[in-house]
């Protein structure tokens, strides 16, 4: 099994996945182009069996209900999160409701910020990572992304993505 590392920045958290089982999707929804901060995001679909944590230990966090954060008001409908385990490396989460009306958890460092992997709720069984993430820049060249979704939120102004023999889905 081919495998394949991804880290954030600073280079806290990291994490490997199988490069044999894995489906390259870009996604333009709301959510995915605020968190990766882009128009849109480029992400690597892997099963949970196909993903491993190798630095960084799983986080543990205590949800806080709306009213008691007071950015409230500017996050209606999302869901903060606060650490309870203060261990170097350890992914934070942050939840929200995605445009599907589902939940999504990111993960990523409290250091230098950048989400690595994500899992959503309509997506059980997988983790999403986030393919700039992955350490081998050659990796990009090598997996063409197969589809896009939420192109109904697409940046006007961009080009077509995909190379015309890949499919595409809403």
């Amino acid at each position: 099994m081919p495998a394949q590392t991804a880290s954030c920045l600073c280079g806290n958290i990291k994490i490997e996945f199988n490069d044999d089982n894995h489906k390259r999707i870009l996604c333009h929804c709301l959510d995915c182009r605020k968190i990766s901060g882009a128009h849109y995001s480029d992400n690597a679909i892997v099963n949970d069996n196909d993903f491993k944590l190798l630095q960084g230990m799983p986080f543990n966090f205590n949800l806080l209900p709306p009213s008691t954060n007071r950015m409230a008001s500017k996050t209606e409908g999302r869901i903060k999160a606060r650490s309870t385990n203060k261990t170097p490396g350890t992914p934070k989460e942050y939840t929200v409701k995605a445009d599907s009306g589902k939940d999504i958890a990111s993960y990523f460092c409290g250091n230098c910020g950048v989400t690595v992997y994500r899992f959503g709720a309509w997506l059980p069984g997988h983790k999403i990572i986030k393919a700039g993430t992955v350490d081998d820049a050659s990796w990009q060249g090598k997996n063409v992304p197969e589809s896009a979704v939420w192109e109904q939120r697409k940046v006007e102004w961009l080009p077509e993505l995909l190379p015309k023999s890949k499919g595409k889905t809403e």
